[in-house]
């Protein structure tokens, strides 16, 4: 797992939406997270599930779910990440009511969000390295994600229930161990400058 994710992140990375691991201030966070909402015309006061999808079929399952755990939370509004293969009329089209965006880089847009909903995208190591709190959603664990559950980056889960505590405590200010988690991650990187290098560091995490 290691060697593969050496040799393939960078390449994954700069297939979804030119993604690479410079190191982020946060200076600009704030008028993000403004900006983004002025966009998709929300209140300054909501709350933004980011969805990265990766256009697969788990999405007829994880998409509904998702809707619904969103749905039951105040203030919170589900943002959809068309993966650039995917079409976003088409996206749009499949799922009535939610938001579906591609403003701002996907970089930007993890800044933006509150929280990061995926299956397998590799947006989730951005969002790690960006202290944007991660959840997994899959009937079993991504194999080239691992990495980051067993260090703590991540939260996994793979029911409705589930993902719906992981929402009410990642929004709700209850995710502590994660957050120091993502900080000693972005401290690591930090550490070995450079795009490969940032490959380097998932795979030493695939390696313990």
């Amino acid at each position: 797992v290691a060697r593969f994710l050496g040799r393939a992140l960078p390449r994954l990375f700069e297939g979804e939406g030119g993604l690479t691991f410079e190191m982020n201030t946060f200076k600009d966070q704030a008028p993000l997270q403004s900006g983004f909402r002025q966009i998709l015309e929300l209140d300054a006061r909501s709350w933004i599930v980011l969805f990265a999808s990766q256009g697969q079929a788990h999405n007829a399952i994880l998409l509904p779910m998702l809707k619904a755990c969103t749905a039951a939370l105040p203030d919170v509004t589900l943002v959809i990440r068309p993966h650039p293969y995917e079409w976003p009329p088409l996206v749009r089209f499949m799922n009535p009511g939610v938001h579906v965006s591609t403003a701002l880089t996907a970089r930007q847009a993890i800044q933006a969000a509150d929280v990061l909903v995926t299956h397998s995208s590799f947006m989730a190591v951005e969002a790690a390295l960006l202290c944007c709190p991660v959840i997994l959603a899959s009937p079993d664990p991504v194999p080239n994600l691992i990495p980051l559950l067993t260090e703590g980056l991540a939260r996994w889960v793979c029911t409705r229930e589930e993902l719906q505590r992981a929402l009410e405590d990642l929004l709700g200010g209850r995710d502590g161990p994660l957050r120091a988690a993502q900080e000693r991650f972005r401290e690591a990187h930090a550490k070995i400058p450079g795009v490969e290098s940032a490959a380097d560091v998932i795979a030493d995490l695939a390696s313990r």
